[in-house]
């Protein structure tokens, strides 16, 4: 068992550095991104639920930061929701890191645990360990999840970390990680449970801002004329501008080739007046996190 890790002073202090003095375009701007991390599973058979079992883990290597879990229920039946329900009111649960398949194998070491949840006031209270923080949380998709997240001052277990976690058996839960490298987020984290979590800002890519739906981006080379589509025709709406980007959301081989930016809007396709860029599935995935997950 590792050696407890006392946060509570410093409750909301990390938040207040992120956001203080600064408007909401800054403040957004500011919001580190997290790192999608690959969830792996070890199978087997469990003893303790007499059943198949798949013990999910992450690699993380030699780092150390800020690991965040999110937890869908993929059965949601009532099972599902009374656990969901502890972890948002504060019932506590068992959630643990720990240094190997402790469903499928005896004798394996709790590393972390993530026991610090919220009582009626909103405060984070105090279980067996003092490091983590757990509670329950509405994706904007409708979607209940339970909500952990643990900062790890450094690395253990070769940075391989099980995790322990309720009703493991096969196919129960849709388990998503990210990880903030270097970060300290574990308690700004805890308050954006019930908001957005894990906390993101905007994904940017140049000047503009990457959104689901989106399969490209233009950037203006030269004077060319933005179209608008009425009734089946192209009409010229106005000039853009060199430098100016715009997201792209399909492309049309007619009229020689059109890229749509959006609300009816095309830009004639014309390599010398407008270059176009496909983002990186990273920044991609990224902006769903933001948006969708």
């Amino acid at each position: 068992m590792i050696r407890s890790i006392s946060k509570i002073a410093i409750v909301g202090a990390l938040t207040i550095s992120l956001f203080s003095g600064l408007g909401v375009d800054q403040a957004e701007a500011s919001v580190p991104t997290p790192i999608e991390v690959k969830v792996n599973y070890e199978k087997g058979f469990s003893q303790a639920y007499q059943a198949e079992a798949k013990q999910p883990y992450v690699d993380l290597g030699n780092k150390k930061g800020t690991l965040v879990f999110k937890m869908y229920p993929i059965d949601e039946g009532i099972w599902a929701k009374n656990i969901w329900l502890a972890a948002k009111n504060n019932f506590g649960g068992h959630y643990v890191l720990m240094d190997g398949p402790s469903a499928l194998k005896q004798g394996t070491t709790g590393l972390y645990a993530f026991n610090l949840i919220k009582n009626a006031k909103g405060e984070k209270r105090n279980w067996k360990y003092e490091a983590g923080i757990a509670g329950g949380g509405t994706a904007s998709n409708g979607k209940n999840y339970i909500a952990l997240a643990v900062y790890l001052p450094k690395a253990l277990n070769g940075g391989r970390y099980y995790l322990d976690h309720s009703s493991m058996s096969e196919g129960a839960w849709d388990i998503k990680a990210y990880f903030y490298e270097n970060i300290d987020l574990e308690d700004s984290l805890f308050f954006q449970i019930d908001n957005l979590f894990p906390l993101v800002g905007k994904v940017m890519w140049g000047k503009t801002e990457v959104k689901p739906g989106q399969i490209g981006k233009l950037t203006i080379k030269g004077s060319t004329t933005l179209w608008k589509e009425t009734n089946g025709v192209l009409e010229k709406s106005r000039t853009l501008n060199v430098g100016e980007e715009y997201r792209i959301y399909s492309y049309q081989d007619n009229s020689g080739g059109l890229y749509e930016v959006g609300g009816g809007y095309y830009v004639k396709k014309d390599d010398s007046k407008a270059l176009y860029e496909t983002p990186s599935k990273s920044k991609l995935r990224l902006a769903e996190i933001l948006y969708k997950d």
